[in-house]
């Protein structure tokens, strides 16, 4: 497997110039998802990145257009959303942006930390990875909750049914600022202690693979929109330390 110094080349000039902590944007995907879902209503605030590419994944600073939380001529079906079953569960749209808004808060505390020095101890770099697997195990059960749920209540976000392929995006961002998240982290420690956080890194790609399972077996058909435009997330993917899972499953 490429070490992270050769799979994630991330400047350390661009984080030893943050003087402060930075929000992350939500990422540019590719394909032609980007243009007719770009409005898809979401609960972040609009952010900006001091996070640089890394091996052809697209830098968190271009998908400003859809974290603006209201939605503005979106083509979504004009189907009202149904009545929850019950009042605490979320839909996976919902689920998913709770997850961006978390994951989102995650990185900007990483950047907080590279700010300070270009290579960072791993005994503070540690927590950080295991505050995502904590998100992303959350999310499991949140997703697991509604498997006997109506499709027009699991693809619900604010009134609305949403499209397979605008459900598709959400995932996609998600899964864009994980692979960043990590990365970085894998950068950040520098190449002598790499491999002492590669171990917290394969328990995240565990529980990602959980999650991803969870979210196919529950929306017919997201798998195959998935792929096709998620190759930059997976190129990723697969310099990460057990994520040979997550890699299998996001190819058909």
């Amino acid at each position: 497997m490429p070490s992270f110094r050769t799979v994630f080349a991330v400047a350390a000039t661009a984080f030893a110039a943050l003087t402060s902590a930075a929000p992350i944007d939500t990422p540019a995907l590719p394909g032609a998802l980007t243009g007719a879902i770009n409005n898809v209503p979401v609960k972040a605030d609009t952010v900006t990145s001091n996070l640089p590419d890394i091996n052809g994944l697209p830098g968190l600073s271009g998908l400003t257009g859809i974290t603006g939380g209201v939605t503005n001529g979106v083509n979504v079906p004009n189907t009202p959303a149904p009545l929850r079953r019950d009042g605490q569960l979320q839909s996976l749209p919902e689920i998913l942006n709770d997850l961006q808004a978390k994951l989102t808060t995650v990185s900007d505390k990483l950047t907080t930390v590279v700010g300070v020095k270009a290579v960072v101890d791993v005994q503070v770099v540690l927590p950080i990875i295991e505050e995502v697997k904590g998100i992303v195990f959350t999310a499991v059960g949140s997703v697991q909750a509604i498997a006997n749920h109506p499709q027009d209540f699991v693809l619900a976000l604010q009134g609305k049914v949403l499209s397979v392929p605008e459900v598709a995006h959400l995932l996609c961002t998600v899964m864009t600022i994980l692979a960043t998240i990590l990365a970085s982290a894998g950068r950040v420690v520098g190449a002598a202690s790499a491999q002492a956080v590669a171990p917290a890194v394969a328990g995240v790609g565990a529980v990602v693979f959980e999650l991803l399972s969870a979210i196919f077996a529950l929306v017919a058909g997201l798998l195959a929109v998935v792929v096709p435009i998620a190759g930059p997330i997976i190129t990723t993917f697969q310099g990460l330390n057990g994520f040979s899972g997550v890699v299998g499953l996001l190819k058909l």
